[in-house]
């Protein structure tokens, strides 16, 4: 213990005893191993991370009552680039959990309760026993998702269970129990077996998925409720199930969205369902703008969409047989979809994501902002308008004539004056000065000589 705080003592450069939160340095690379971390990557200029900051103070002084054991942190990744490139970190701000040297990327809401969950179940461990049937009771009162293993332990089915745990436990809820501890009204048809309770029902694992060891695949494919609340800071992680969106665009059409809760509730259809409240959300993912109230079909993988009610077609009525006609159409494939990966559409949402960053860098930090963009702006187009107007010499190019005065016409050529023939070789002495041609600029050097002179 007494090395452990003689490192710490090394590894804090700034710390505010208040807040409970670490300011790291590069000795966290030597110590990482020893506990539990959380640690959040910044950058200074960063506005996301400002505005993360009061959460992140909360946190750590919140943790240290419930969970004094996890070390709550922060890495300016600006100064310690070594370290930010060691852990993988791309973006800011990025939050991870190290567990004596492992290390777990949160990818949810940063709100305090979220990131104080995925904490809590980090150092914990990956799959929990349960010891009683009041504990599997607690469970379904307190998870709205979780996943148990039915059966002995020593199965092949087991290790595979604790396998996926091991890579998913950070986002989801694992527990085990022998078949006793079942209550009556649980049956299963295979055993050893695994369950997912959700939507205050259990579901069980296809045979098929138990014996082909997919169970990572089936749990995947399970670990959200069967209709879902789709906000900004949810899409990432329902999208990373790889399932189309069946979207509810409810703008107050209470009778819509409890109808396709209804359907989603009948698991025939192979999409995630969500609701939102208005088009806002839809409008950015499809770059495009949704009629509202809708039935919207999302793919977050090929960036295509369908929608029930587009302004190229006749509007249709939201009821149940619509909807569900609609689905079956797009689930087999009847329906041609927008959007994609075009040339065109990847032009688009390139600007669309490029001037919403803009937008959203003004709103956080509108002064550092304005002289990252503007100022350099500024100074490359002063730039180019003063080397469009400076001559070789270095002085400003001006035309000398007025406005009215017109360009002179050219002296003709030895080839425009009538009579002379463009080939004809003739004697010097015979060229007149008068004449077009060779005459015309020996007359223009004599004039120039005679100047000179004078």
């Amino acid at each position: 213990m007494h090395q452990v705080g003689l490192l710490l003592v090394l590894l804090v450069s700034i710390s505010s005893a208040w807040s409970k939160v670490l300011e790291l340095n590069e000795r966290f690379g030597e110590v990482n191993s020893q506990g539990n971390w959380l640690v959040m990557f910044y950058a200074p200029w960063c506005g996301h991370c400002k505005h993360l900051e009061p959460t992140w103070l909360e946190i750590g002084r919140q943790m240290a009552i419930d969970s004094p054991d996890v070390a709550i942190a922060r890495l300016d990744a600006t100064k310690y680039s070594s370290l930010t490139s060691q852990y993988g970190v791309r973006g800011f701000p990025t939050i991870k959990f190290f567990k004596f040297g492992r290390q777990f990327e949160y990818n949810g809401a940063r709100t305090k309760q979220s990131i104080m969950s995925f904490a809590l179940r980090a150092k914990g461990p990956e799959v929990l026993p349960l010891k009683s049937v009041l504990d599997l009771k607690q469970a379904k009162k307190d998870k709205p998702v979780f996943y148990l293993y039915v059966g002995d332990d020593n199965t092949a089915l087991k290790s595979a269970y604790n396998k996926a745990a091991s890579l998913l436990f950070t986002n989801l809820d694992f527990y085990s129990c022998p078949k006793s501890f079942l209550p009556k009204e649980i049956n299963t048809e295979l055993s050893p077996t695994v369950l997912v309770f959700k939507d205050e029902k259990y579901y069980e694992i296809p045979k098929d998925g138990a014996e082909a060891g997919a169970i990572d695949i089936w749990i995947r494919l399970e670990q959200f409720p069967s209709y879902n609340h789709l906000t900004g800071s949810s899409y990432h992680s329902l999208n990373s199930a790889r399932r189309r969106f069946a979207i509810a665009v409810v703008d107050g059409n209470k009778q819509m969205n409890s109808t396709l809760q209804s359907v989603a509730l009948e698991r025939r259809y192979p999409f995630i369902f969500c609701w939102i409240e208005d088009n806002k959300i839809a409008n950015s993912m499809t770059y495009s703008t949704i009629l509202s109230p809708n039935l919207l079909v999302y793919d977050g993988q090929s960036y295509e969409y369908f929608v029930l009610n587009d302004e190229d077609k006749a509007l249709v009525e939201l009821s149940e047989n619509n909807m569900r006609g609609f689905l079956d159409d797009v689930k087999m494939g009847k329906i041609t979809g927008k959007g994609g990966r075009g040339f065109w559409q990847q032009v688009k949402r390139s600007i669309s994501d490029f001037l919403f960053s803009i937008v959203g860098m003004f709103q956080e930090s509108p002064i550092i902002t304005s002289l990252v963009i503007i100022v350099p702006t500024v100074l490359i187009i002063g730039m180019c308008v003063c080397l469009c107007t400076i001559t070789d010499d270095g002085e400003p190019v001006e035309d000398y004539r007025s406005s009215d005065e017109e360009d002179d016409e050219p002296p003709p050529y030895k080839s425009d004056v009538e009579g002379v023939d463009p080939d004809e070789d003739l004697p010097e002495q015979e060229l007149d000065p008068t004449a077009g041609g060779e005459g015309v600029r020996r007359r223009i050097r004599e004039e120039n000589i005679s100047q000179d002179q004078e």
